[in-house]
């Protein structure tokens, strides 16, 4: 009778965890029951369920102003196949654990996904503030929760754009090959404008300065630079851009916006600042 005894206490020690655990953890005592303490990389009653990585999640509360503790299966930014233990990302994420921006597009085969880190080590400027960082010769110490999972392009040299789709117009040798058609086939190369006319305003024997109507805008336009490369008013003299954040596609408003033509170089920037000896009216189209 004892034997029998024991023989029915040892059997319900295994019973009492759902499947045996799967064979991927342990049947432990507690809390006055049987439960499955589960082996890393598995979840579940039964230890069926694959875990996924996990990383600081994209959107929580918080811990404190700077930090942001709370970790999440997939960053809270896709979903644990439970079979496999792989993340499905949504859409504009990447990595194991769905912890990294995606690079639109894969930048266009033109430029590289770098992170926001590396971005700050390589191409900053290295002039540290009081109180921060910057290695000798390098950019800036970028340390917060999210430095190794933002990313954006890093664009090779002519293309630009958060995707890198976009290139420069490459800028005439001779000061007489800019004409008014020239002018319009520069404005008319912006993403966010479809019509203008140009008119030569000056010329003389170093500057060229034009008046530029815009009479139409494109009704869809995103902003087409991105946070790594941008003009700011004296771009390359080999070609010839514009910074183009003050284009909307809809409102009423003045937007003052010039460039000069000089023999050893190039200004462009809009009314609040404008670089030059001349401005170049540019005005909505007229209701």
């Amino acid at each position: 009778m004892l034997v029998a005894l024991l023989t029915v206490f040892a059997s319900g020690v295994r019973a009492g965890c759902p499947d045996f655990c799967n064979g991927h953890g342990n049947c432990d005592a507690r809390d006055g029951g049987l439960v499955c303490s589960c082996f890393d990389g598995w979840s579940g009653p039964s230890c069926a369920s694959r875990k996924c990585d996990s990383s600081p999640a994209w959107i929580s509360k918080g811990s404190s102003l700077t930090a942001h503790g709370h970790v999440e299966e997939c960053s809270g930014a896709g979903v644990c196949d439970r079979t496999t233990g792989l993340c499905k990302c949504n859409p504009g994420f990447s990595g194991m654990a769905c912890h990294r921006l995606a690079c639109p597009n894969g930048c266009s085969g033109r430029g590289t996904c770098s992170l926001v880190s590396t971005i700050g080590a390589e191409l900053g400027s290295g002039a540290a503030s009081p109180g921060q960082s910057a290695p000798t010769g390098f950019g800036w110490n970028y340390s917060p929760w999210d430095k190794n999972m933002a990313a954006g392009c890093n664009c090779e040299y002519g293309a630009f754009g958060p995707d890198c789709s976009l290139s420069n117009t490459p800028m005439p040798a001779n000061l007489d090959d800019v004409t008014s058609d020239y002018c319009k086939l520069v404005f008319e190369s912006l993403p966010n404008v479809r019509t203008v006319s140009c008119s030569k305003s000056n010329h003389s024997g170093s500057s060229k300065s034009f008046a530029v109507a815009i009479l139409e805008w494109a009704t869809v336009f995103d902003s087409y630079m991105n946070n790594i490369w941008y003009h700011d008013g004296a771009p390359h003299a080999g070609e010839l851009g514009m910074r183009h954040s003050d284009g909307l596609s809809r409102g009423r408003r003045l937007v003052n916006c010039g460039f000069g033509l000089f023999p050893r170089d190039i200004q462009i920037s809009n009314s609040s600042g404008f670089q030059g000896s001349s401005d170049v009216e540019v005005q909505n189209p007229s209701s």
